[in-house]
């Protein structure tokens, strides 16, 4: 059953989300349903680790006389129970949407004078919320819709200040948004060749003339560093979020911290970053605020995407200090070699190749990609300390497992790797002596600056 979506919807959970889930499903059924009996199995396998049984031995073992249509119909149930948990969970954890749903709910059931009550106090919270966050003028425009656009006998009363209220956060929330949806035209679609000119010229014509608001002014500066990508623009981002005037945990924060952090890099390898550890310091945040992780993890490869990237914008030992803080959120089965492999990135810096040999010399490794990865550096160290068989036994162990990513999701990986492996190749047969190879005739290939450099 490892691969039903019940069982990947129930790896996401957390432990915490997990006793949430188990509440609401006892909830829904009993704690002596076949329902719940069939979580408890599947949860016991995810909290342990250990993958569980096929669909028949678990039919078998949990429920011996089931038939296999009334198992399957079980399975897509207590999936179906998972996905109203996960709606209502995210949901729930949202106490401002909560409070502004509630307004909706009573004056649905024409319970008006409690609708006006929970009116006033949602009003009033976001009246109180002084950080700025995208999410305000949504709630507050939702907050004045649901009142206005009801039985509510407030109408007759307020109705005409109410739907000029709605009106203006509909406006409001209109123009940050634009200027955001601009942003990423500009940002995915120069990236990506994409022609966005007719929307966004028609985004930019809707929105002149819309009153400002302190966040659309924010939005604004994120759409103006991905058109300038200028130091003073970026700035005035980093600010923003260093000085605390962000809501913590918003969309907002998270869409400045991404943008930063993208056109910092850009910036840099363009020669317009002014202080490359800039960058160390945006990651530095990103994860403080847990922005880069997921449940409180980073995966391997992330983590190792960041090292590579803080190896060539920072001291070394700035990188050394920012994996040791940080290393334990990496997932703790990956941690001990994703470490290892980021301790590699820097001695490949400082030109240090024998000390990647006695670093990944006794790593244990249950990661593919991180095993493939470690005979790259492996390859790569004793090729340029001149031990040239080991260098060409280590290639061929690499393909002989790279053949196993000639199809599935690492299909897209195996033609640059083994390309990879053909320079290196060519390169141990030169025993470091002159050689002419043409790089351009691979299209496909991995560390193409690296081996340049070795030419």
């Amino acid at each position: 059953m490892t691969h039903t979506k019940l069982y990947v919807a129930l790896q996401s959970l957390s432990k915490e989300e997990c006793k949430s889930l188990q509440r609401y499903l006892i909830m829904e059924t009993s704690d002596t349903s076949n329902g719940y009996h069939l979580f408890h199995y599947l949860n016991e396998c995810h909290k342990s680790s250990n993958s569980p049984k096929s669909k028949d031995e678990v039919r078998h073992q949990l429920f011996p006389t089931m038939t296999e249509k009334k198992f399957l119909n079980l399975c897509s149930k207590v999936y179906l129970v998972v996905e109203d948990w996960l709606v209502w969970y995210d949901i729930k954890k949202d106490k401002m949407l909560c409070s502004v749903h509630l307004v909706k709910a009573y004056n649905r059931r024409g319970v008006f004078e409690l609708a006006d009550k929970a009116f006033m106090r949602a009003r009033k919270k976001l009246s109180q919320q002084e950080k700025i966050d995208l999410r305000k003028s949504e709630h507050l425009h939702n907050l004045y819709k649901y009142h206005y656009f009801s039985e509510n006998p407030v109408k007759v009363r307020e109705g005409k200040d109410i739907f000029e209220k709605l009106v203006q956060y509909w406006t409001q929330n209109y123009k940050e948004k634009s200027h955001l949806y601009i942003a990423e035209m500009q940002n995915w679609g120069g990236g990506m060749n994409f022609d966005y000119s007719i929307a966004k010229t028609m985004l930019i014509n809707s929105i002149d003339g819309l009153p400002e608001s302190e966040t659309s002014m924010v939005t604004q500066i994120i759409q103006k560093l991905t058109s300038n990508g200028d130091q003073e623009t970026l700035d005035e981002l980093y600010n923003l979020l260093i000085e605390g005037k962000i809501q913590e945990g918003s969309d907002l924060e998270v869409f400045i911290t991404l943008y930063a952090i993208a056109h910092s890099i850009k910036m840099w390898s363009s020669g317009k970053l002014k202080n490359k550890e800039y960058i160390s310091r945006m990651y530095d945040y990103a994860l403080s605020s847990k922005i880069l992780m997921n449940l409180g993890k980073l995966t391997s490869s992330r983590f190792l995407n960041i090292i590579s990237v803080i190896v060539l914008t920072s001291k070394p030992s700035l990188t050394y200090e920012f994996l040791e803080k940080w290393s334990h959120i990496i997932d703790p089965k990956d941690r001990n070699p994703t470490v290892a492999i980021a301790k590699c990135y820097v001695k490949r810096e400082e030109g240090k190749y024998g000390d990647i040999i006695l670093i990944l010399r006794n790593v244990q490794y249950t990661n593919l990609n991180l095993t493939m990865l470690s005979l790259v550096f492996l390859i790569k160290a004793f090729y340029k300390e001149k031990e040239y068989d080991v260098a060409q036994n280590t290639i061929n162990n690499f393909k002989r497992r790279l053949r196993k990513t000639k199809t599935g999701t690492e299909k897209t990986y195996y033609y640059p790797r083994l390309n990879f492996l053909l320079v290196m190749e060519q390169l141990i047969k030169s025993k470091h002596k002159k050689i002419s190879i043409d790089l351009d005739q691979y299209k496909h290939l991995h560390h193409r600056i690296w081996l340049s450099k070795q030419l």
